[in-house]
């Protein structure tokens, strides 16, 4: 079965950090629970910078659930466009020429 991702950046001021960390944690094991995946990544060089990314079985899943609405109160999403990223298996593909 084909999977769907969405990623959101996300810039977090140092006064939140650790109240978006928790809230995170608490949007990753909600996820977990229900056989999805959400995780985080922080940019090299500013630390204030993380995207996140949420992973299910089709774009209807990668709705935000209660807890990652909850995200948004310590992060900014300056660059969301809502765009959701379908799995491609290039051995499930057809070939560019055969379509």
């Amino acid at each position: 079965m084909a999977r769907s991702l969405r990623f959101r950046r996300a810039k977090v001021a140092p006064d939140r950090l650790a109240a978006y960390l928790a809230a995170v944690g608490r949007a990753a094991g909600r996820r977990e629970r229900a056989g999805q995946h959400l995780w985080l990544f922080r940019h090299a060089e500013h630390s204030d910078i993380f995207v996140e990314f949420r992973e299910g079985p089709d774009a209807a899943a990668l709705a935000p659930n209660a807890a990652e609405a909850e995200l948004e109160w310590f992060a900014d999403y300056p660059e969301d466009d809502g765009a959701v990223w379908l799995e491609v298996r290039p051995d499930r593909e057809p070939s560019p020429d055969t379509r």
